[in-house]
């Protein structure tokens, strides 16, 4: 939904000074399905598997409270079945979406998703002494050509960064 803002115009010590055109704000952000945790057991559970190493989350940016998740590497083989869909959750929001691969099996490496999925690092924990942010579920779910289904999940904890903003102090 889009919100305009009727036509403005100001009047200056010489008459009409500016016209402004409508304003548009900004769109929302997309809705994304919800994935559960769990993987749906009704559909068969494949017999390949999904090898998802060194999840990291980094703060690119200090100060800028966006910290972006990654892995090292993901590794996907569903032999002697065709991968079909390859999803990536983080914090039950799909984040990727690939399909129709035509292959036994995939590697994908950090470059591929670069810099990486980003979230709010969040503000420290005041039990932790190591400055530790948000904490995020992931899950990497895959679907064959034979319609088993294949998930890998755990979790991930950023370091805590908060956005600081210095305003100008103006005074009249």
């Amino acid at each position: 939904m889009l919100l305009a803002v009727g036509l403005w115009t100001s009047v200056g010590a010489n008459g009409l000074s500016r016209s402004f055109s409508p304003i548009l704000a900004p769109t929302p952000l997309p809705v994304y399905p919800s994935y559960g945790e769990n993987p749906d057991l009704s559909q068969p559970q494949g017999s390949g598997s999904i090898d998802s190493l060194s999840p990291t989350c980094v703060n690119a940016v200090p100060g800028s409270g966006v910290c972006y998740i990654n892995w090292y590497s993901v590794h996907l083989n569903v032999a002697p079945s065709y991968i079909v869909t390859m999803t990536f959750s983080i914090d039950n929001r799909l984040r990727a979406n690939m399909q129709g691969f035509f292959q036994h099996e995939i590697s994908l490496n950090h470059r591929m998703f670069q810099p990486g999925f980003g979230v709010t690092c969040g503000f420290p924990k005041s039990d932790s002494p190591t400055a530790l942010g948000n904490t995020y579920p992931y899950a990497i779910r895959a679907r064959d050509s034979s319609g088993a289904n294949y998930s890998n999940s755990g979790q991930i904890t950023c370091p805590a960064d908060v956005i600081r903003l210095y305003l100008p102090l103006i005074t009249r």
